[in-house]
């Protein structure tokens, strides 16, 4: 079971239009692709907050419709700030799509980003 998210962002529906626009651009996140979108995700991760003091082991980051389990093959190496969640998040095929369904449902789910601190025992 996982603890308490020890951080949680609620990003605005303009948020949602960065982030669907950039996994657009970006073809869910692809490497050769991501100088594309960077100045739009530190902006909106300069805006989202802080997520204070991070843990050595890092976070698991996950989004309230859904985890984030098929970005980067499945690879669920720890994040250490919000710019890499965000790209994290563009490159989940699962999140992109659950966020263009929350462009006609933004009354029923939240919009949250999750920071799980990792337990390494």
């Amino acid at each position: 079971m996982l603890r308490q998210p020890s951080v949680i962002l609620e990003f605005s529906p303009e948020h949602l239009e960065v982030l669907l626009r950039s996994a657009a651009i970006s073809r869910y996140g692809a490497k050769e692709n991501l100088d594309l979108v960077k100045e739009d995700l530190k902006k909106m991760a300069a805006e989202l907050g802080d997520l204070g003091d991070v843990p050595p082991e890092g976070f698991f980051v996950r989004v309230s419709n859904c985890s984030l389990k098929d970005a980067d093959d499945g690879n669920q190496k720890p994040l250490y700030t919000i710019y890499d969640s965000l790209v994290k998040i563009i490159s989940s095929k699962r999140a992109v799509h659950s966020f263009l369904d929350l462009q006609h449902e933004t009354d029923t789910v939240d919009h949250k980003i999750f920071f799980f601190p990792i337990s390494l025992g």
